[in-house]
């Protein structure tokens, strides 16, 4: 939700003032601080347009202007102005300024402008910041039970999705202002800190000195949020001199200190997590070198120099999201299909939201032009809280649509993979068990092999051979051990274990691990999506629950037969002593046996 609304928003403030969204007036006229001093609250007006409204209202190159003498609307609406974003249509301006002695109340209306495509370096930046974001939602719904992804995913829609909107809602300065403090702080501070806590999870655990950067850092991102709000507040809602706070290099200070913090955590990463941190760091600090160097070169060499360095960051924002891509699709931890998936209920969603808000301006502009400002403006809050309380409702039937229209199969084998997991427990043999598995898995999950490890109630587990060899795995090998304790999936590329595959499922019951599945790799060389994760998981401990008492019956009879053979051997020991007696009875009497006399 929060990818889609970013992005519709970024879609939004970037086409502004396009012939996409040709809905933005000039207000034909410059305005510049003249520099340190008491009176960095205050400007003078550079050029005015000539034939333009602002001259045909009195307003003149040399005029000043002092923010304290102008409500916070006017002050608000200069900060549009010397940012060079969109004035809306119908904005209307009311200066107090001063012309020598003179102080003069000037009233206009500033007339449409003529739509352009802009410049290209800012259109690439509009492709990274929509690629990012793309980026960002495949990433957390991709994997959402692992904490770097997650924090990887916050970093993205913080620094992507904070695109700075100073005119969504010109009508209500106040909202605006809020809006745009809030993005603006976790635009920097935000992006600045979680770059910094997605470092902290290279190398665990932390060596003290990588503790205190760590902790250095997110106090300086506290502080950087708390300079951000101040500079707003004094400057726009206050109308106080700051030139201390304006000299202060916070933004350079921060964004270069959480750098340093993210490479240290790269450099001391060990053993296979090394090349995972090494492609999350290499995408994002040349991006991240860029932006603090581009903060920091206005205050220390010149303006000029300080906008082609902007420019040259703004094209590096696609490097980013190109680097996260190839390092996640060259590595196959995300399959194809699912990005396509993702990208298609992705798209959708944001045509519809942003459309809705197309249609309203529309409708707005072509039959209630004779409406009231409040009136416009309530149509418009009422139309952004219906689509953001309805967001859920056409997730869920766009992600329908579309995935039964593009992944079909992709649904028929989850569906036979679950359908499997009701079978199992009805199954009576463990053998015919065991092998059903086998060829569910490999036909329905595509993987290359189907492996199932059993205990054997010898301090193991083990899987029988055809060749009659038998495979065993110890009990305190690390992954089977993760299984006993948490009794969940295991991704077998993060263990050194003796298990060999992609991703080993427990089969538990009543707290006991009773096996182990080991799916191999699929058959077309991609990762598991989280569906078909899921699916056999369920399938799993299905399986886990079906064993249990085939395991005890079996195990019973056995029992049975040993007892048995007890009593026997008993028997036989006994009838054995009783023979023994008998034998060593009519010894004795034929030894003591006398002949008879003959008769006389």
């Amino acid at each position: 939700m929060a990818c889609t609304l970013c992005f519709a928003l970024s879609l939004y403030v970037i086409a502004l003032g396009t012939p996409a969204l040709p809905w933005c007036a000039n207000p034909a006229f410059s305005w510049w601080s003249p520099g340190p001093g008491p009176t960095s609250i205050s400007g003078v007006f550079a050029e005015v347009a000539r034939g333009s409204p602002a001259q045909h209202a009195g307003l003149k190159a040399g005029d000043r202007i002092d923010f304290r003498e102008n409500p916070f609307r006017e002050r608000w609406l200069l900060r549009v102005v010397a940012l060079g974003d969109c004035v809306p249509v119908g904005t209307q301006f009311y200066f107090r300024i001063h012309r020598g002695t003179q102080a003069l109340a000037i009233s206009f209306a500033p007339q449409p402008r003529d739509a352009v495509w802009g410049h290209w370096y800012e259109w690439v930046g509009g492709v990274g910041i929509f690629w990012g974001l793309f980026f960002a939602s495949v990433l957390a719904s991709r994997r959402p039970d692992l904490k770097q992804a997650r924090l990887l995913s916050l970093f993205l829609i913080a620094f992507y999705g904070m695109v700075e909107p100073s005119n969504v809602v010109p009508q209500w300065p106040a909202i605006d202002f809020v809006i745009a403090t809030t993005v603006h702080v976790l635009h920097n501070a935000g992006s600045a800190a979680l770059a910094v806590i997605v470092g902290s999870t290279f190398g665990r655990p932390l060596s003290p000195i990588r503790r205190v950067m760590t902790a250095l850092v997110l106090g300086l991102s506290l502080l950087g949020a708390i300079y951000y709000v101040s500079l707003y507040v004094c400057i726009y809602l206050l109308a106080v001199p700051v030139d201390w706070l304006r000299n202060i290099p916070a933004s350079a200070l921060l964004l270069f200190a959480s750098l340093v913090c993210l490479v240290v955590g790269a450099i001391a990463t060990r053993g296979a997590e090394r090349q995972r941190a090494f492609w999350i760091t290499a995408s994002i600090a040349p991006v991240w070198f860029l932006y603090a160097a581009s903060a920091a070169v206005p205050d220390l060499v010149s303006t000029n120099v300080g906008a082609v360095v902007g420019q040259i960051e703004y094209v590096s924002w696609v490097w980013m999201p190109v680097g996260l891509t190839y390092a996640i699709i060259s590595r196959r931890c995300i399959d194809v299909g699912y990005v396509i998936n993702r990208a298609a209920v992705f798209a959708t969603l944001s045509i519809i939201v942003l459309g809705a808000f197309v249609v309203v301006e529309w409708l707005l502009g072509t039959w209630v032009s004779s409406a009231s400002r409040t009136t416009s403006t309530i149509i418009n809050v009422g139309v952004a809280l219906a689509l953001g309380l309805s967001i859920r409702f056409v997730h869920r039937r766009v992600e329908r649509v579309v995935d039964l229209a593009l992944f079909r199969k992709r649904h028929e084998d989850e569906t036979a993979l679950r359908r499997f997991a009701q079978e199992a427990p009805f199954i009576t043999n463990v053998d015919t068990l065991l092998e059903r598995i086998e060829q569910v898995v490999t036909c329905h999950a595509e993987a290359t092999d189907a492996r199932i490890f059993i205990d054997d109630n010898a301090n193991g587990f083990i899987m029988p051979k055809t060749n009659g060899a038998v495979v065993r795995v110890d009990e305190n090998d690390p992954a089977v051990l993760t299984m006993r304790t948490l009794h969940g999936l295991v991704d077998l590329h993060r263990y050194e274990t003796a298990l060999e595959g992609e991703l080993a499922f427990p089969m538990s019951s009543r707290g006991k691990l009773l096996g182990i599945l080991v799916c191999g790799a699929k058959q077309n060389g991609e990762a598991y999506a989280p569906d078909e994760s899921s699916a056999l998981m369920a399938l799993a401990q299905a399986v886990g629950s079906a064993l249990d008492p085939l395991l005890n019956k079996n195990g019973e009879v056995q029992t049975q037969i040993l007892n048995e053979l007890q009593v026997l051997s008993s028997n036989l020991a006994a009838i054995s002593t009783n023979v023994l007696d008998l034998t060593r009875i009519v010894q004795r009497i034929r030894d003591d046996s006398v002949p008879p006399e003959a008769p006389r």
